[in-house]
């Protein structure tokens, strides 16, 4: 069998519509696995004359070998399994040792896992994006584009208290914003929930209020605001931007975070396309970091063009069907190209 491999979500529609161009094409099986298939891990050799392989079962009906995957794509999700729980009886020291034996498994898990996906990414040729990518850094993302050339936000991470008071008198309008993943979702019984954690203007009144109460925080990251006057998200994939202007100022439901949409007064959304130079520049950002594709947050303002982040599994079929860029469609045509290679 020829497998093309999918790991995703699955609710993801990005993934479900780049499988309906794979199933149009026909030439391969198209093997998706999502957060809820569980998985065996049922062989991993590493061979002295051979290439290194591995063999897994999906939902104890499918087996898949790693050299019947012709192409493979990580969207989002990670490889799931049924957990052994460690069951050594009812008194206290058992249950303790019960709960060492719980994260030792898990941490065997982890790594057989990771050296799958380390395998999977190895074959370049075959392989777009990886689950490594998934564990960008907002900080190192920032440096590097400093470095390279990018006009970015000052930003500082930190939870001491008078600190961020100067840099908030310093730069009048401060942000802040998750340093990692800025959502999450649960199942709870028979429904499914997702949350996501927005970007919030933070002033004086409330630092001072932070401080009054002696209050602690983690480490947060704050950010000068940038007035805008219009915001950019633009998708990367294979060396080319599909990039959607996003006329998120003039609403003041949308006007610090586009993503607290306003379902009655949507924005106003229009394809857009970035200068050579920035398009060379983020360019030069996404080999430097080594990701496939990613998409990007920019901020435009009287002829500046301000970079806030880059997502690596970041939503696109937003912009593909604003801007009828078919992204989707592309995406599916590179993944049976590297199949054939």
């Amino acid at each position: 069998m020829r497998y093309i491999l999918i790991i995703s979500e699955d609710r993801d529609l990005t993934a479900s519509e780049v499988v309906h161009w794979l199933l149009l094409n026909g030439e391969f099986q198209i093997i998706r696995i999502n957060e809820t298939d569980k998985i065996k891990i049922l062989n991993i050799s590493i061979d002295k004359e051979r290439e290194s392989n591995f063999s897994i079962e999906i939902n104890d009906r499918l087996v898949i070998k790693s050299d019947q995957i012709y192409a493979y794509w990580y969207r989002r999700g990670e490889l799931a399994y049924n957990k052994v729980v460690a069951n050594s009886g009812n008194i206290k020291i058992a249950d303790l040792l019960n709960e060492s034996l719980n994260k030792y498994y898990n941490i065997e898990w982890e790594t057989a896992t990771e050296y799958i996906y380390y395998l999977l990414r190895k074959s370049r040729s075959i392989s777009i994006n990886s689950w490594f990518d998934l564990k960008t850094n907002k900080l190192i993302n920032l440096e590097v584009a400093k470095q390279i050339g990018l006009s970015v936000p000052e930003t500082i991470v930190s939870n001491d208290i008078q600190h961020v008071i100067q840099f908030v008198k310093r730069n009048k309008t401060v942000i802040s914003k998750p340093l990692s993943i800025n959502s999450g979702s649960f199942w709870h019984e028979k429904y499914f929930y997702k949350y996501s954690i927005g970007t919030k203007l933070i002033t004086l009144e409330d630092l001072n209020e932070v401080q009054k109460e002696k209050k602690s925080f983690q480490p947060t990251l704050f950010q000068e605001y940038i007035d805008k006057d219009f915001e950019i998200r633009s998708f990367y994939f294979n060396g080319q931007f599909y990039s959607m202007a996003i006329f998120s100022q003039n609403n003041p439901k949308t006007q610090i975070d586009f993503r607290n949409y306003d379902q009655s007064l949507p924005n106003r959304n229009v394809p857009f396309k970035l200068p050579v130079d920035i398009e060379c520049k983020l360019g030069k950002l996404m080999t430097v970091l080594d990701y496939d594709s990613g998409s990007f947050d920019i901020i435009y303002n009287k002829g500046e063009y301000v970079f806030l982040e880059v997502n690596t599994v970041g939503q696109l079929s937003w912009v593909s069907k604003n801007c009828n860029y078919q992204i989707e469609k592309i995406i599916a045509n590179e993944i049976i190209r590297r199949a054939k290679y």
